[in-house]
């Protein structure tokens, strides 16, 4: 692969962990606000409803297990691809992180 390609190989893959970090932490506070207002506060077995959850401040909503993992792994994941922009980010220009 040439040097031009690789170079703007390396500039898309900066570029989507940028939109893919900012669109993690965009649906935790969007999921966030949405099971605060959507999502009931006494557990409800036969929907599957029986994981407690704080959300909005200290809210207990309960949540199935799904929208438990989707609400607890979107903000890790948007820090770590956070760091992983950052660190494309100085390896692109040629700096070491130590």
């Amino acid at each position: 692969m040439s040097r031009y390609r690789a170079n703007v190989f390396a500039k898309f893959i900066l570029i989507a962990a940028i939109c893919l970090a900012f669109g993690a932490f965009a649906l935790s506070w969007h999921l966030d606000g949405l099971y605060y207002q959507t999502r009931p506060s006494q557990p409800q077995v036969a929907e599957g409803r029986v994981y407690a959850t704080y959300v909005h401040h200290g809210a207990l909503v309960y949540l199935s297990r799904s929208e438990k993992w989707a609400l607890e792994f979107s903000s890790p994941l948007g820090f770590l691809l956070g760091v992983t922009a950052v660190v494309l980010y100085w390896r692109s220009r040629g700096e070491s992180l130590s």
